[in-house]
């Protein structure tokens, strides 16, 4: 006769993402002891710490503000560096320290240099 050989499977329990965190949540909110949720998952404390210490990364890192390249180091295209630099030279030649002068509008006179209207025109 041959003797029946009961096959153990021998590998690891792989946890989802779910009940990663259902476990860390029941830890932190104290519904449960560390104990208590490694003997229910049949896990250690150095997984279930490690857990933890994974979900306040994730927290944090989520939680950063999200910045795309780094500022100053992007080249403006070459549109936008003509007009910088019109503007620049426009500047210059009216006076570094002064405003330019905004466009007042349709229906608006335009204001002089010192903020002043000009003469209202003369009726005939």
């Amino acid at each position: 006769m041959k003797a029946k050989t009961a096959e153990k499977k021998t590998g690891r329990r792989r946890f989802t993402a779910a009940e990663k965190c259902r476990a860390v949540l029941a830890l932190w909110t104290e519904r449960s002891s560390g104990a208590e949720l490694c003997k229910e998952l049949g896990t250690t404390w150095n997984m279930l710490n490690l857990w933890q210490e994974q979900a306040m990364e994730g927290m944090v890192q989520s939680l950063e503000p999200k910045r795309s390249a780094p500022c100053g180091n992007t080249p403006l295209n070459p549109r936008l560096q003509g007009l910088l630099g019109r503007k620049a030279a426009r500047r210059a030649l009216e006076g570094a320290d002064s405003p330019l002068p905004r466009n007042p509008g349709p229906g608006r006179p335009p204001k002089d240099r010192q903020g002043q209207p000009p003469p209202a025109p003369r009726e005939p």
